[in-house]
């Protein structure tokens, strides 16, 4: 470890001297490092972290020292190390100033596939940002691309299955709603043949009451008549009629 962290103290001296140098060129002159230096600096930097074991990078990172911008470029070769395989070389170095921060973007090849590590590294020399990803093969893209037509289409026809299967129950609506208007109207009659029903036996009792009234008016009227023919004439309003019973004759 402490070898390690020798190396990078040196390689962090090396790009603060690149970026702090004196040559005369047009690039010291606005402030910026030689894009060689910071080039230097990322090849390195990749060669000693894809050395390193688990153990070693979960130690640095527990330790909680690190910047950052190392700090991502362990975790991230870390979580990519068994697709990317063992180390094997640098095919290519590209590195861009802008506003003084150089962006170095790394093709590298590895056992099982080829990758890619990009870094960012600010004027003072500090690494803003690093990683670790893989290059895709044509065909995985081109079968990416095609898993996800695939998932696109299923899920528009999935949807439109859904929707025409919604569509075909709409048949049944007006059936649907000829049985609720079915059983509306046959609670409306119910309702109205049970007051009919309540007044039936009243209209009868009341020709029952009529029939006796006009029943009492007779005999009250032969009584009188009875008594008149005997000299006993008795006013309507002195007759009096207790009770009425019918004949068994």
């Amino acid at each position: 470890m402490k070898r390690f962290l020798l190396i990078l103290s040196m390689i962090t001296c090396l790009c603060l001297m690149a970026a702090c140098g004196t040559d005369q060129t047009d690039e010291t002159a606005s402030g910026t490092a030689d894009t060689a230096q910071y080039q230097t600096y990322a090849e390195q930097l990749l060669t000693q972290i894809v050395e390193m074991d688990d153990a070693t990078i979960d130690s640095y990172l527990l330790g909680g020292q690190l910047p950052d911008g190392l700090a991502s470029a362990l975790t991230s070769w870390k979580s990519i190390r068994e697709e990317l395989g063992a180390f094997e070389s640098i095919t290519k170095t590209v590195v861009t100033m802008d506003d003084g921060t150089a962006n170095i973007v790394i093709d590298v090849k590895f056992a099982k596939r080829e990758g890619i590590y990009t870094m960012a590294v600010d004027q003072e020399g500090n690494v803003t940002s690093a990683s670790f990803d893989k290059v895709y093969t044509t065909a995985e893209i081109f079968k990416k691309a095609a898993l996800n037509t695939m998932m696109g289409m299923g899920t528009v026809f999935a949807v439109l299955i859904f929707i025409s299967f919604i569509i075909s129950l709409f048949k049944y609506i007006p059936d649907v709603q000829a049985k609720f208007a079915k059983k509306s109207q046959q609670a409306v009659q119910v309702e109205e043949s049970q007051p009919a029903a309540n007044v039936q036996p009243q209209t009868a009792d009341d020709s029952d009451l009529m029939s006796d009234g006009e029943l009492v008016a007779v005999i009250t009227a032969a009584v009188c008549a009875a008594m008149a023919g005997e000299g006993n004439a008795v006013s309507k309003d002195g007759l009096v009629v207790r009770s009425i019973r019918r004949s068994r004759k």
